[in-house]
């Protein structure tokens, strides 16, 4: 009998085929544990957003003295290790890897080993080129370290969005700030990001749900987003096919906090 997990990665490898990114860029993955969970950057939601510049503003602060290096200009850099240290962000996180996705989505079976307590989850695929190529124009991913739209939505979570620009003909000039969400690759700053294959959306003026702003937009959601069910009385099976494929706690999040993890699920402790 066909496994569960070789039915959603097929199922996922028949979308991604019919896609045909171009070299440059792989299908990105995302899984939420609970399928009603939206498709909104955590700084984003329930009012959040009030307390973005004074969280990113302090966390820039204090965070070189827990070992951060990272050039005060590069803004962007910074914005990825708060993002993977679970500091809320304006970023929303994907991966390059489906099964990591897909652990996500069997997170809370994973904590709580109990079927009763867990909610029916969700795997997401974006083609990340597609929503480039509508919003930006671009058939790539856009630049982070320089100016430009990108760069000043970053920029917005840090304070600096009246910043002006000198134009080429000399005129100080406001750089536009984005308002659908893009694709970006980022820099890997942090060890999560690495094992992970993490990349982002980056969200702008439209605080909404992904998969709203696309519809509202009228772009075909078949050939950028598409949303696979994942069961809850599924997610035992498929969080053990993972393990033995080596996806676990420790490999995802690949410090102690995530070998403790990994051993509490090996012998059956509960939380």
């Amino acid at each position: 009998m066909t496994s569960f997990l070789t039915l959603v990665q097929d199922h996922f490898l028949g979308i991604t085929r019919r896609w045909s990114l171009p070299p440059i860029a792989r299908p990105w993955f995302r899984g939420h544990e609970n399928a009603e969970w939206e498709l909104v950057p955590s700084i984003l939601r329930s009012g959040n957003q009030q307390h973005e510049f004074q969280l990113t503003k302090r966390f820039r602060l204090l965070a070189p003295g827990f070992g951060v290096d990272i050039p005060t200009d590069r803004l962007d850099q910074w914005l990825f290790v708060m993002q993977h240290n679970l500091a809320p962000t304006r970023l929303l996180d994907w991966s390059e890897s489906l099964n990591t996705a897909l652990f996500f989505a069997c997170l809370d079976w994973i904590r709580l080993r109990d079927v009763a307590k867990c909610a029916d989850g969700a795997v997401f695929t974006l083609n990340p080129i597609l929503l480039n190529k509508h919003v930006l124009g671009i058939c790539d991913f856009p630049v982070t370290w320089v100016q430009n739209e990108v760069l000043q939505t970053i920029k917005f979570a840090f304070g600096t969005q009246e910043e002006l620009v000198i134009a080429p003909d000399g005129t100080p000039t406001k750089i536009n700030y984005l308002q659908a969400p893009v694709a970006i690759f980022p820099s890997t700053v942090h060890g999560r990001m690495r094992a992970q294959k993490a990349c982002f959306t980056l969200h702008g003026a439209d605080h909404r749900d992904l998969r709203v702003i696309l519809h509202e937009h009228g772009w075909i959601a078949a050939d950028m987003l598409v949303e696979h069910p994942i069961p809850r009385d599924k997610k035992p099976e498929l969080a053990d096919e993972l393990a033995q494929a080596g996806i676990t706690y420790s490999t995802i999040f690949p410090d102690l906090e995530g070998l403790t993890s990994d051993l509490k699920f090996h012998f059956h402790i509960a939380p």
